[in-house]
């Protein structure tokens, strides 16, 4: 825009010179065509003191039309400068208006961004208070019950081990033998207690193998939904190659879970979460699956399946791919 304000300021300058030159060679020629008929003239009675006064009059007509001509050209040239320092003026500002809003745009995306990934990071956060809560919860829970038991039953032994010295107390041989009976008794104590004891330890071995048995169902299943994520995943991509299909937004495999709804809700900690959780990758560095991701989302790979999407979520697509190669190029850095 400038260089072309200044192209035109030069043509426009250029043009006004060439007509002032013009003028004066036009003024230089009728001075000369005078001054030659002048010299010309041998007519009886023709008073050259009048030829010189007329031709002194038009020199001084000339000249001063020299000058008007010089005149105008200066004025036009202040013109032509003071209109092309507005122009630059103009473009300068406008130029510094375009740059701070393209900061300032900048500056509210990298807010809006770290909005959300301090979000995410608060929802996870607390997703696994929850979850090591509900855990403690759980554990605490089995403990009591087997505390709980473990008191029962030895409620239930002592009980029957008082109805049992309440039969005996009444059926005692006379006090000769108080000896013997008591010997046999405390014999009988003892051996009860032992039998508490070994029931409490079998009653404390099968709570600890429910404990565990529970414990490693749980992680079961959380690794199956893992799995099953990265299945759905890429059965969906296998399935995204079919030819006739006409796709959409929804329709295309992101890769996180749960799947974004709108490309806002595609984060940085959505997709490494997900493409760091893989279990049939466990060989692979993390810059390695990074790379492979990068050559599946590259625009330029992903073309073939834009080809495809729906022109009234064409643009949706473009934006979420993009921001999913931006997170990607962002973990690479990071690894490198």
């Amino acid at each position: 825009m400038q260089q072309a304000l200044e192209q035109e300021f030069y043509r426009a300058a250029g043009a006004r010179i060439a007509q002032v030159k013009r003028q004066i060679n036009q003024v230089y020629t009728r001075l000369g065509a005078d001054l030659e008929e002048m010299l010309n003239v041998n007519v009886v009675g023709v008073d050259l003191d009048d030829l010189c006064d007329d031709a002194e009059i038009r020199i001084n007509k000339a000249g001063r039309q020299v000058n008007t001509a010089h005149q105008k050209l200066e004025d036009d040239l202040v013109v032509l400068i003071r209109c092309f320092q507005q122009n630059r003026k103009r473009d300068q500002t406008r130029k510094r208006a375009e740059e701070q809003k393209r900061k300032e745009e900048e500056r509210h995306s990298r807010l809006k961004e770290e909005k959300e990934r301090r979000e995410k990071e608060h929802r996870r956060k607390e997703f696994e208070r929850r979850r090591d809560e509900e855990r403690q919860e759980y554990a605490r829970h089995f403990q009591e019950c087997r505390w709980q038991n473990a008191e029962k039953a030895s409620r239930e032994e002592m009980t029957q081990d008082r109805s049992k010295n309440t039969q005996n107390s009444k059926k005692r041989e006379p006090r000769e033998a108080q000896g013997n009976s008591d010997d046999a008794e405390r014999d009988r104590l003892y051996q009860g207690a032992l039998k508490s004891v070994a029931n409490l330890t079998e009653r404390n071995r099968d709570l600890s193998a429910t404990i565990k048995t529970l414990q490693e169902e749980l992680q079961n299943k959380s690794g199956s939904l893992v799995a099953q994520s990265w299945n759905t995943y890429e059965a969906l991509w296998n399935h995204l190659s079919h030819p006739s299909l006409h796709l959409s937004f929804a329709a295309i495999s992101w890769p996180m879970h749960p799947q974004p709804k709108t490309p806002s809700d595609i984060t940085a900690l959505a997709v490494s979460d997900f493409l760091f959780s893989n279990p049939d990758s466990q060989d692979r560095t993390r810059k390695d699956k990074i790379k492979a991701a990068l050559l599946r989302w590259h625009p330029d790979k992903f073309a073939r399946v834009m080809s495809r999407v729906q022109e009234s979520d064409r643009a949706l697509v473009e934006e979420g791919v993009g921001i999913v190669v931006r997170h990607l190029n962002d973990e690479l850095s990071k690894e490198s």
